[in-house]
């Protein structure tokens, strides 16, 4: 089969092709990319499939020892029906065990394997397997642009949950949620339980409840950031690049973080305690990066995060006008960044 085009997906999930017994899911969106495979799942077996037609296999188990798959891939199952077979983080080292199976699909029990894979050169072997065999799918899964979050607004706040949602809140909630489907759908679905019997969807539901999605996704880079990790920082750095994203978009949440931690500086040193200070910012923090914001004040002092302020102004200077390499030049930046937090000034 050929790889199902972008414009294909949907209407491939809707009704997957019933010759396909391998079906690759690649790409940079890992949400999606899991959205699908369930999607799948719920076609082959059913809503809510018995535990012996369905096995999933994660990297740790499968890694050391392919051929667990493929006999999963060749059991029958007691109950009888279809199987279903879901790898995650698969790549090219389950290519042989594929090719083997691919090779006698045809004559063994009627099952089917979901491949869930990262972004995937055209070279890789496992996606040039799948590519070309005429009993394999491959469909590619990246960032949501503004139209599929627009649609995803649409699908799970006014389909599903039949609330009203006024030009201006989709307005903000598209400047708030970003490229990961997963956490969009999880910010979604917890507006709308905020929003409760209420009709209709405004702008204080979302100051109030909706997280920062796009800076969720940078977190964990933002996080390292301020509290030195300089190992973190150039992994997740190169990570975000390597997914498509802008050296100047990373520094602006960046400034936007130290941003935070400078008012929660501001109000700490006023004489409230942190669990006071992050009460008082608005928009909320989100719960769950509380500790890791009081850990970093425990490093930014005022004069420290001036520092900081500078070293990032200078560092838009530099990417805007110097015409030096947008990647490195942002690079420095953020271990700057870090230096500063290892510092005792």
């Amino acid at each position: 089969m050929v790889d199902v085009k972008a414009n294909g997906l949907d209407r491939f999930l809707a009704n997957p092709d019933p010759g396909a017994r391998v079906v690759l899911l690649a790409g940079r969106d890992r949400g999606r990319i899991k959205e699908a495979a369930k999607r799948i799942q719920s076609h082959w077996l059913d809503a809510a499939p018995h535990a012996i037609n369905l096995q999933v296999f994660h990297a740790s188990e499968w890694r050391g020892n392919p051929n667990l798959v493929l006999e999963a891939l060749l059991s029958p199952t007691l109950m009888g029906g279809q199987r279903l077979i879901r790898v995650v983080d698969a790549d090219k080292g389950l290519a042989k065990t594929i090719e083997s199976w691919l090779d006698i699909c045809g004559q063994a029990p009627e099952a089917l394997i979901v491949l869930e894979a990262g972004d995937l050169a055209k070279s890789d072997g496992l996606r040039k397997l799948a590519s070309n065999a005429s009993n394999a799918a491959c469909l590619f899964f990246y960032a949501d642009e503004a139209r599929d979050v627009a649609a995803l607004i649409r699908e799970v706040l006014i389909n599903d949950h039949h609330l009203q949602v006024p030009s201006q809140v989709e307005a903000l909630l598209l400047q708030s949620l970003g490229a990961d489907r997963a956490i969009s759908r999880g910010e979604l679905e917890k507006l709308a339980l905020y929003v409760g019997d209420e009709l209709m969807v405004t702008v204080e539901h979302v100051m109030a409840v909706v997280s920062d999605a796009a800076e969720l996704e940078f977190e964990a880079l933002l996080h390292a950031t301020s509290l030195g990790d300089f190992k973190t920082v150039d992994r997740e750095y190169f990570r975000l690049i390597n997914a498509g994203k802008n050296p100047n978009a990373v520094l602006s949440l960046v400034q936007n973080h130290f941003a935070k931690l400078y008012e929660l500086r501001v109000l700490m040193d006023s004489g409230l305690n942190f669990a006071v200070a992050a009460g008082r910012m608005r928009p909320p923090l989100f719960w769950k990066s509380k500790s890791k914001y009081e850990a970093a004040l425990t490093r930014w002092s005022d004069t420290k995060l001036h520092k900081a302020r500078t070293r990032l102004l200078d560092g838009f200077v530099d990417l805007r006008t110097t015409g030096r390499p947008e990647i490195e030049t942002a690079h420095r930046v953020l271990f700057a960044l870090a230096s500063i937090a290892n510092s005792v000034v």
